[in-house]
């Protein structure tokens, strides 16, 4: 049995939409908790996400299929072809799930997605200048865009 309609997710006390994506509902932890574990997200990227969920996140992150194929290390002309209902593998989807937790963490950051998602394409002096979304191809780099906000958040910005 899944939920396959509107399902809000919960990433890091921040609402998600994730609009018609089967998430199953057997989960001891559930979908609709309010911080799910890190083995909760393992579990969702070891079942693979679904290119429902890559639209989806282009579409509140104003990001491009190119941006999506540069993060994900596969080429345009591969996601190009996947349906609605492909399978990503679970790296791609740890990435993605990751980007979403990243997101939430942007919103709570800057007060609303606009502003989140132009950081994330403008140039930032703490990441060496380059933009934040430059570094989201490696975990390192989603580690290092993760602390820069930490940073924002807690007042120091150099």
């Amino acid at each position: 049995m899944t939920n396959q309609t509107n399902v809000i997710k919960f990433v890091s006390n921040y609402i998600v939409m994730v609009k018609n994506y089967d998430f199953p509902d057997t989960d001891s932890q559930g979908i609709f908790a309010e911080e799910p574990s890190e083995i909760f997200m393992i579990g969702y990227a070891r079942k693979g996400l679904d290119m429902r969920f890559v639209m989806d996140i282009m579409d509140r992150l104003s990001l491009t299929l190119k941006d999506i194929a540069d993060i994900l290390h596969v080429s345009l002309r591969t996601l190009q072809r996947y349906n609605a209902t492909t399978k990503l593998d679970t790296d791609a989807s740890s990435k993605l799930l990751y980007l979403a937790k990243l997101e939430a963490t942007g919103i709570r950051v800057f007060g609303d997605k606009a502003a989140f998602n132009s950081w994330l394409k403008a140039p930032v002096s703490a990441l060496g200048g380059f933009t934040p979304l430059s570094y989201l191809d490696t975990p390192f780099g989603f580690e290092l865009v993760e602390q820069a906000l930490g940073r924002i958040e807690h007042g120091i910005f150099a």
